[in-house]
């Protein structure tokens, strides 16, 4: 029970100098002054939501201001890409249309045109991400970045990861230039990304289609299977059925049915009672011959 009490204490003691080590650090950090240029990157980086770390707020207006911009300044800038994607979407379409009615001098509709779209934004992204980091790479030159370190920090600002390892010095042209080119290209990652995102569930979606068609013509099969063999069983059922009443009929043909013996029956009867009654005419009439004969005789 000693050994765990001291185990606690020294881990909750290990806690408590890594939590004072951090602390100092943070007061240690190079205090950055919001001046202009500084204001500019800091707004930039919160409604873009790139978040590079190097400028912060350190109170407690400034944490709130900072809350507040994000909240209006966030969905602003997605509204603005979201615009500006459409128009950029619209004139690239515009641009494969055209070119296909006057160079190629197709007057039909492209079934492809939505993947010619997607390249095409794809190649405008790469080839706008490559001239960035050339102008990246001749603003920063005070920091010596090389080529490498541009595009870097060109794509990982683009696509709004913002580690935070390579930053921006404060300038006009990082205001007036960089910045509308990284809106362009930002929306421009998007768009490529959006594409990606909508092939993919396209793809889905006709591999989910195809699977349910596989599946409805296997049941079907084993339901005309089924069917057929319904069918089959009572076509069997039928001719046994059809053979009995053959049969029956047969035997009905040899033997003579109830009603006839009934009729037979009655005919008899008749042909009877007829002789009863000639019989008995006939002894009356032998009868009464017999009396006069007699009466003659006397």
């Amino acid at each position: 029970m000693i050994q765990i009490d001291r185990l606690f204490m020294q881990v909750k003691f290990c806690f408590q100098i890594e939590s004072c080590h951090r602390k100092r650090l943070f007061e240690l950090m190079p205090i950055e002054t919001f001046a202009f240029k500084n204001a500019l990157i800091y707004s930039f980086s919160v409604y873009t939501t790139i978040g590079y770390g190097h400028l912060f707020p350190r109170t407690m207006k400034g944490r709130i201001l900072t809350v507040v911009y994000a909240v209006i300044g966030i969905p602003l800038n997605v509204a603005f890409i979201s615009d500006l994607g459409e128009l950029i979407g619209r004139t690239v379409q515009y641009a494969l249309q055209y070119s296909q009615r006057r160079i190629l001098n197709k007057t039909t509709q492209d079934p492809c045109i939505e993947y010619k779209k997607f390249s095409l934004v794809v190649l405008i992204a790469i080839v706008l991400t490559a001239i960035i980091a050339i102008i990246v790479m001749k603003v920063e030159r005070s920091r010596h970045w090389n080529y490498v370190d541009s595009l870097y920090y060109t794509f990982t600002t683009s696509t709004l990861i913002g580690l935070g390892d390579l930053t921006p010095e404060p300038s006009c042209l990082q205001f007036f230039v960089l910045m509308p080119l990284f809106l362009i290209s930002e929306t421009i990652f998007a768009l490529a990304i959006g594409f990606v995102t909508v092939s993919v569930w396209l793809h889905y979606h006709k591999c989910a289609e195809k699977a349910d068609t596989a599946r409805t013509s296997v049941d079907t099969g084993k339901y005309n299977a089924d069917v057929d063999a319904e069918i089959a069983e009572l076509s069997a059922r039928e001719m046994l059925i059809d053979k009995k009443i053959g049969k029956e009929i047969e035997m009905l043909e040899a033997v003579p049915s109830e009603i006839d013996l009934g009729i037979l029956n009655a005919q008899m009867k008749n042909d009877h009672e007829s002789k009863r009654r000639l019989k008995d005419t006939l002894k009356k009439w032998l009868d009464e011959h017999s009396v006069k004969d007699d009466e003659d005789m006397k």
